[in-house]
């Protein structure tokens, strides 16, 4: 677990402008700064970013938060991992802490598994660029298929020449050469693995280079070869293509998968840019997952031959086991996806997908059930298809499938759930892990807007000379053990408890996911005046005070407000009892609380209506 001061030392550094500015482009909007939402597929911006508060927010999809939660929602990676992520492009450590010696070892052996193979990756680009070899044979051969410059350099292709070297040239940098051998890279004698071939480095998610595929340009009889399995690279939760196109498969809200490697660079350079590959393998649970990262649709996009059509049909029903929507698409004349585009164009290409992606219910009916007379056979396909409707786990849409199939397969709907029935004691399908996506926060409005005024000033002092929180906390104490949200109100408590008011960001770092999302919800980017048009104009444009500013009316209103919602329901709770009761003594006691209560109720109310507008 990485220390606190160590997370706080990290956030502190980063910049939000200078991160958020490597992955959209921002314009100066008086304080702020403007851009198109690197989360939606919007046309006029509207995320915008504060340098001054060093927090981003956007508009088209509510997200919003610091510069750790852009990189989670943007990279798609974990707390820690974001951290970490933060930690390497500025250069700060990150001390082992309490890890134990192996696990030291793990790291730093993965470490020296990633600097090798990028030193690999720099080898091959520059074997392509830079040698006779690589250009007449490797650049030729990009050419040919019609990449231009921009694609070689974004898929960082390269090209590794039928002369060993690669063992040579990492000895002579002093890179470990045992290294080399736990990758695959060279075989027992120090030859190049990938040597003769073009070689398509394949990508975490996050960037990294996790291992090779090569193609032969000398007719060996392993057109493909991979990278073998290592403590960095498993080929069953590996994606090719996933590094590049993950923007757009989050903005567009699908997944194009394909077979192979040229699939998915020749369709992304022709537009179709949120593709990925399974790279010829079957496709795995990790894979699925990977995709569910980012979207829940996809459309199997595989060659027009038999075996293109087995392949898309072998990965279904796991992906329905996922809870996945899926649509199959098969190329025409046996071509493949990397040959349609060149031969169509992108409008062609899209329009047939668009017209030919059919539902894995009607795709199977067409494809399996044609030509099928035999009434054997016939039941046998039926079952499959069946099959296929029972890994749906969500019971409405199970549902929907099921009426459909009993009308286009001309079968009672009770025969078909008997067969679920079947396959379902047949066969338990893996769990898949649960991804996370971040619910929408319910909660009481009136606890909500007692959270928000301590979570955003909460180290502010109020005008009684109390700090926001601890006056919050002090005049709320009898009432937290009705709130909804405890977690949040006892972590509060107990800062407060110890005499630290945290202070906003100490919320956007903190290590408890729930707090984290509850103070970014709470973000608002208000209307900030440049002092630059103030200046100009001689003249101040802010003539009342900021809502950041005006934390004591804001703390006065939200207490008040809880204290009523609370007092409101205790009085249901005690009336109940009143109504309950059997003993006298006991009626009388609960009528005596009432009284008390609505006299409460009557003060907070008279406060309320001095104040004015209501803070929720």
């Amino acid at each position: 677990m990485i220390q606190q001061h160590i997370i706080d030392n990290i956030v502190e550094t980063a910049r939000i402008e200078d991160v958020i500015g490597e992955f959209v482009n921002l314009k100066r909007a008086g304080a702020n700064l403007k851009a198109l939402s690197p989360f939606s597929n919007e046309k006029t911006p509207s995320f915008v970013v504060s340098p001054a508060k060093q927090i981003f927010k956007c508009f088209s999809t509510d997200l919003a938060g610091n510069v750790v939660t852009f990189i989670m929602e943007h990279e798609r990676m974990s707390f820690v991992e974001s951290i970490k992520w933060l930690a390497e492009k500025y250069n700060i450590e990150i001390p082992e802490g309490e890890q134990t010696e192996e696990q030291i070892e793990q790291r730093k052996h993965e470490d020296s598994l990633y600097l090798v193979n990028d030193f690999a990756n720099m080898f091959y680009k520059y074997q392509l660029r830079e040698s006779d070899e690589g250009k007449n044979i490797g650049l030729n051969y990009f050419k040919e298929r019609g990449y231009n410059q921009s694609t070689i350099d974004l898929f960082e292709l390269g090209y590794s020449k039928q002369e060993s070297t690669l063992y040579h040239s990492a000895h002579k940098r002093k890179y470990n050469t045992n290294t080399l051998f736990e990758l695959g890279l060279v075989n027992n004698i120090g030859k190049d693995f990938f040597r003769g071939r073009i070689v398509f480095p394949i990508h975490s998610m996050a960037g990294k280079i996790l291992g090779f595929g090569g193609r032969t340009m000398n007719g060996d009889k392993a057109k493909y070869i991979n990278s073998i399995e290592s403590k960095i690279y498993s080929k069953s939760n590996t994606l090719y293509g996933l590094h590049q196109s993950k923007k757009n498969i989050r903005i567009k809200d699908e997944c194009i998968l394909v077979e192979g490697y040229t699939d998915v660079i020749s369709l992304f350079q022709n537009g179709i840019d949120n593709v990925v590959a399974s790279s010829g393998t079957a496709l795995t649970n990790g894979q699925i997952r990977l995709i569910k990262r980012h979207t829940n649709n996809v459309v199997i996009l595989y060659d027009g031959d038999k075996a293109g059509i087995k392949a898309a049909l072998k990965g279904l029903n796991l992906m329905l086991e996922n809870d996945m929507n899926v649509k199959l698409c098969i190329l025409p004349n046996g071509q493949d996806p990397d040959g349609y585009i060149k031969e169509n164009g992108y409008d062609k290409t899209v329009k047939f997908i668009n017209d030919n992606a059919k539902d894995f219910l009607l795709f199977k009916i067409d494809y399996l059930l044609k030509d099928v007379n035999d009434p054997i056979a016939k039941a046998e396909v039926t079952k499959d298809i069946i099959s296929s409707i029972s890994c749906i786990g969500d019971p409405v849409k199970r549902s929907i499938y099921v009426n459909e199939a009993s009308k286009l397969l001309k079968i009672d709907e009770k025969t078909i759930l008997e067969q679920i029935g079947v396959e379902s004691e047949q066969v338990t399908p893996e769990q898949p892990k649960q991804i996370d996506v971040k619910p929408k926060i319910k909660a009481n409005a009136k606890e909500l807007g007692l959270l928000r005024v301590i979570m955003l000033f909460g180290d502010k002092i109020h005008d009684n000379g109390l700090k926001i929180a601890h006056y919050c906390v002090s005049e709320c104490l009898d009432w937290f053990e009705y709130v909804d949200l405890q977690e949040v109100f006892s972590i509060i408590y107990e800062e407060v408890e110890s005499g630290h008011c945290p202070s906003f960001d100490w919320y956007l770092k903190h290590s408890n996911e729930f707090v984290r999302d509850l103070s970014s919800s709470f973000i608002d980017m208000s209307i900030e005046y440049s002092e630059n048009w103030e200046n100009k104009l001689n003249y101040p444009l802010q003539t009342q005070k900021k809502v950041s500013e005006n934390y004591s009316k804001d703390s006065d209103s939200v207490i008040n407000n809880f204290k009523l919602d609370k007092t409101i329901y205790i009085q249901k709770v005690n009336q109940d009892r009143i109504r309950t009761s059997r003993k006298l003594e006991d009626q009388l006691k609960y009528l005596k609380i009432q009284l008390e209560l609505n006299k409460v109720k009557e003060e907070i109310t008279k406060k309320i209506g001095r104040e004015g507008v209501l803070f929720v």
